[in-house]
């Protein structure tokens, strides 16, 4: 039995809410575009047979189709622990886990770097390397660390493509909603919160986030009847902003270049 901060009636809404999930019932315009994780500690289910969860972490994982980012993968963390209070009050903002364009075996290159989840890492704990060597089956990774020095390391295509979940390293996200180290504002959310509302709301307020191309502040937001509603988001990169607003099509190119990590040298029209 896993030890939970939560009070009873949360850890029961946050159970049901993922059932619902599962069920394509919670927030079905959301459903196409995410998918989620409740974490799972150990092998051993519980007592009537179900898989042992701790329902205060929940790793939520969005797919875009459109906007300069759309084809990545963004990863966040929903701590509840941390808002043991929910339904009454929404969850903070989540912590950013990883973001990036998947890079499949076949495309990696002697050269590339790379990000990659380790063998023994959690999905919090990124590493950074460059392939050195490559065959049919395996790549060989010179990794970088803090302390400047660097230690080599043979992985295989089916880590590469599964459990790496890795990505092209050099990617930047060029937008005013959004900052690299985790930066989010949820106040619009806030501000208009009810505990009628569920995760639902949270996923389809940050994918508008992640997706939109305009820098108006007010946007629409889904709700779980499929209802828009304007929402306010806060600008949090003024300069990038500032870029939006003046030229959308210009900023849409050079976002789409930052995130694909391409360099100036390379860029070519989108």
């Amino acid at each position: 039995m896993i030890m939970t901060t939560l009070r009873v009636g949360t850890l029961r809404r946050l159970k049901k809410e993922f059932a619902f999930w599962e069920k394509g019932e919670l927030h079905p315009t959301e459903s196409p575009y995410w998918s989620i994780e409740v974490h799972r500690q150990g092998s051993v289910p519980d007592s009537d047979g179900t898989p042992e969860y701790d329902y205060s972490k929940w790793k939520i994982i969005l797919s875009p189709r459109n906007g300069p980012f759309r084809g990545g993968t963004f990863a966040w963390l929903l701590d509840f622990s941390k808002t043991p209070s929910y339904p009454f009050v929404p969850p903070n903002w989540p912590e950013l886990l990883y973001f990036g364009v998947l890079l499949p075996f076949e495309k990696a290159e002697k050269g590339v770097r790379i990000k990659m989840t380790r063998v023994g890492q959690s999905d919090s704990s990124r590493s950074t390397g460059v392939v050195v060597d490559k065959t049919e089956n395996n790549v060989t990774i010179k990794w970088e660390n803090r302390e400047g020095t660097n230690s080599t390391e043979i992985v295989t295509k089916s880590w590469w493509n599964s459990c790496g979940r890795t990505m092209k390293a050099n990617v930047e996200l060029f937008t005013p909603f959004l900052l690299e180290n985790n930066g989010g504002c949820i106040c619009g959310i806030k501000t208009t919160w009810s505990p009628v509302m569920n995760i639902g709301r949270i996923l389809s307020f940050i994918r508008v986030a992640v997706e939109t191309t305009t820098a108006e502040y007010n946007k629409p937001v889904i709700d779980k009847k499929g209802a828009k509603v304007l929402t306010d988001y806060c600008y949090l990169r003024p300069d990038v902003f500032n870029q939006m607003e003046k030229d959308p099509e210009e900023w849409f190119k050079e976002a789409r270049n930052r995130f694909l990590g391409i360099n100036k040298s390379k860029r070519v029209k989108v």
